[in-house]
């Protein structure tokens, strides 16, 4: 016996993954095809075709937010700020500690370097959009705060790895700012994006 209902897990997807908020047409509509077609594979295929139709609508219109991340980025002279002797004596501070603290303190410190970056991006880009509202402002930040510390994890564990110093501070010690800034800016700036329910195929 087909059930009446579709799958809840993808009904959620639908719900708070595609850009733009709730749309109760395309969820309406969804619904009223799933119980005629009472199809599962289905209905899990339109609701991906929707968050991913969804997502490349919001990367068009948020392309220079994403510009602005690679650029101020690539701007920050991580080379030369790792080169600096007063922030290596404060690194070493750290890793003279016993392990696993001396790990912890190493991450902390190079998220603190990237959160400071991220605040003055964050508050540019959204001052530049007027776009600057507080609430929505700490929740991007909240969420850059989490990117960094997890892409800092990565940065010290690649560190132990003696990757090559161009490689490691031009690419690999940017990655956790730029990803935490585009998500900073997705979360801290409205969606530009309005879901349709026309566009979905049969």
């Amino acid at each position: 016996m087909k059930s009446s209902q579709p799958p809840s897990l993808a009904t959620w997807f639908l719900e708070h993954l595609v850009p733009g908020g709730k749309n109760e047409a395309l969820a309406g509509d969804l619904l009223e095809d799933f119980r005629r077609r009472g199809s599962v594979a289905w209905y899990w295929r339109q609701v991906i075709m929707a968050i991913l139709v969804g997502f490349s609508k919001e990367l068009r219109t948020r392309w220079i937010g994403i510009v602005f991340a690679i650029i101020y980025s690539s701007a920050i002279p991580w080379k030369q700020i790792g080169q600096n002797l007063e922030i290596q004596s404060l690194l070493l501070l750290g890793l003279r500690l016993a392990w696993p603290v001396s790990l912890i303190y190493q991450i902390g410190f190079l998220t603190l370097l990237d959160a400071v970056a991220l605040l003055a991006a964050l508050i540019m880009y959204l001052g530049a959009t007027r776009s600057l509202n507080l609430p929505r402002f700490l929740r991007g930040l909240l969420v850059a705060i989490l990117v960094l510390s997890l892409g800092n994890i990565g940065v010290a564990l690649l560190w132990i790895m003696h990757l090559p110093p161009l490689f490691f501070y031009y690419v690999v010690w940017r990655l956790p700012l730029f990803l935490g800034l585009v998500l900073a800016m997705w979360v801290a700036r409205p969606s530009a994006v309005r879901a349709e329910a026309t566009w979905l195929p049969e």
